[in-house]
């Protein structure tokens, strides 16, 4: 008997899939080979960022005539339980020109043998400072998020959930956000080793709150975990649906990311499916 075929493979943007590249100067045989060094790149650019405590949600790239442009938005994690690595500097504030310049160099050392790109430009999108212009900044906007904060200010008297709060606010007014709500939820299961469940409901009634809104680009959220939640002797799936996520259509844009947590009690898998408004 034939195998049923993923749905969610032909709902993948390419916007947010790893292979998200422009090559606008070579034919199809190298297309192999662009592929390979586009997830290479991603995969050092993730962990440059990750060291200064930075969360890459976005990843563009895109080769020229001996031109290289890289794209890439990011999520700085304030209260941050890692050590933040920041090369040379004493200072723990986030140096954002120095990480492009290490970047930009050690990708030209990297790449300078083979002779292809004779200039490389790395451009970064902050979504905090997004967020501040587009909801605080603006008067609209920013009267419905007072109100949204109104009905969540029960989960304020956790000060670790009032990050969390404004992470969802982004979520919810930005595209391609689904690796930024899974990494929030692997960041709180990793560090909590109880209350996952309060964490949970707290995550499924904000949203509901921030879907139905009049700011949210979001029509649907569907969250699968599975492993110990809560150090449970036995692994079990957790199911979160909030809003319309139809994985049987091609007539909706789907958002999907996926990451793992590593606890005491093992690994969780977490998967993020985020239905966006095509407007």
């Amino acid at each position: 008997m034939a195998q049923k075929t993923n749905p969610i493979i032909f709902q993948l943007s390419p916007k947010n899939s790893e292979w998200n590249i422009k090559n606008s100067e070579y034919n199809s045989e190298h297309t192999s080979l662009f592929l390979y060094k586009t997830l290479k790149l991603k995969e050092y650019t993730q962990r440059i960022f990750e060291l200064h405590g930075l969360w890459v949600t976005d990843f563009k790239i895109e080769y020229q005539n001996e031109k290289l442009q890289i794209y890439i938005s990011f999520f700085s994690k304030k209260n941050t339980k890692k050590k933040t690595v920041i090369l040379n500097n004493n200072n723990p504030k986030i140096n954002l020109e120095k990480i492009k310049t290490l970047l930009t160099q050690t990708i030209m050392i990297s790449l300078s043998n083979y002779n292809l790109f004779k200039s490389i430009t790395v451009t970064t999108n902050n979504l905090n400072k997004r967020f501040i212009v587009d909801i605080i900044n603006n008067k609209r906007n920013n009267k419905e998020f007072k109100v949204i904060l109104k009905k969540l200010k029960r989960f304020f008297r956790k000060t670790d959930l009032q990050e969390h709060i404004y992470t969802l606010f982004i979520v919810s007014t930005t595209r391609n956000s689904s690796i930024l709500l899974a990494k929030t939820i692997e960041y709180y299961i990793t560090y909590n080793k109880k209350g996952h469940n309060f964490f949970l409901s707290f995550l499924k009634k904000s949203l509901v709150i921030l879907i139905n809104s009049s700011i949210s680009k979001i029509k649907g959220v569907k969250i699968v975990i599975n492993g110990r939640l809560n150090g449970r002797p036995r692994s079990n799936k957790t199911l979160i649906r909030v809003g319309v996520v139809p994985l049987q259509s091609l007539n909706c844009k789907i958002d999907y990311s996926e990451t793992v947590a590593f606890t005491k009690n093992g690994t969780l898998g977490i998967k993020v499916s985020i239905a966006e408004n095509f407007n």
